[in-house]
């Protein structure tokens, strides 16, 4: 089929799926076996059958691929992929569904191996997956929405910081926990595709948990925090970046009075900690 012709599409639906008695959405871990993207931690997807309704077929690939009843909200993103190699029999376009479940107890279909209930913050620090990350933040931007002005002043506040960067890194690295969803953001904005996060301990000597780190030799780093009270865990993971050979240059939001390090790019300082509207 040439590209100027009328499409035939495969349709697809999928859920991320928010706890309300905590906030925590689900990820579920693709199955080993499985014929696409194997292994990875995502939401539900799948696809729609002839004749039926997008919210119907939700509800039943949320039933089959982990049991639970859940409450349709809204739309959150249309989604455009090939499920392996660029065909028309390949090619899907979709609708992630925002829904909610006051119940916990996952029933694993043979597609997925395993589930965790997590924080928005921690699922961003579990998954990989591009378009599985946009689900996670066009929740995360729905939710501040309609809570309160909190994300639309973070994000003002944010592109305030993006005006100051005058870098152009080849890997943004966002700092557990905090660090995570500025992390993202900054990557959207500045271009930068490769985008990793890195845990540091808060014991006395700030351990940085990165097993198996890779991917920053000879590559210039942007490493991202929300914001400094005393900055310690920010010197350990620069200290570690560039042990793995990396230039690194370091961002914040705030920092605050009692810091130990002022980090290449910031907005101002602050008196008192920060509460961002994801937490």
């Amino acid at each position: 089929m040439g590209q100027n012709q009328e499409g035939k599409f495969n349709v697809a639906v999928g859920a991320l799926i928010e706890c309300t008695l905590d906030g925590s959405i689900l990820l579920l871990k693709r199955s080993a076996q499985a014929d696409f993207a194997p292994g990875i931690w995502g939401d539900i997807t799948g696809r729609l059958r002839q004749f039926e309704e997008p919210e119907d077929g939700v509800r039943r690939e949320v039933k089959e691929e982990c049991g639970l009843d859940v409450e349709i909200i809204k739309p959150l993103k249309i989604f455009h992929i090939f499920r392996g190699s660029q065909t028309a029999e390949n090619e899907l376009v979709g609708i992630i569904y925002w829904c909610q479940t006051k119940d916990q107890k996952v029933k694993l279909s043979n597609e997925h191996d395993d589930f965790k209930w997590v924080r928005p913050d921690q699922a961003l620090a579990l998954v990989k997956d591009d378009g599985v990350r946009g689900d996670i933040m066009a929740l995360i931007e729905e939710r501040g929405g309609q809570t309160s002005k909190g994300w639309e002043n973070f994000t003002n506040e944010l592109n305030q910081l993006v005006k100051k960067i005058d870098y152009q890194p080849d890997v943004i690295v966002g700092i557990a926990r905090g660090g995570i969803i500025p992390a993202v953001m900054l990557a959207k904005k500045l271009g930068v595709k490769d985008m990793y996060c890195l845990k540091v301990r808060k014991d006395e000597s700030r351990t940085v948990m990165a097993e198996g780190f890779t991917g920053v030799n000879q590559k210039k780093v942007l490493l991202v925090e929300d914001m400094l009270e005393t900055g310690r865990s920010l010197i350990a993971a620069q200290a570690y970046l560039e042990s793995k050979g990396a230039s690194v240059k370091t961002a914040c939001l705030y920092t605050m009075p009692t810091t130990q390090v002022n980090p290449d790019y910031f907005l101002r300082q602050i008196e008192k900690v920060q509460k961002f509207p994801w937490e």
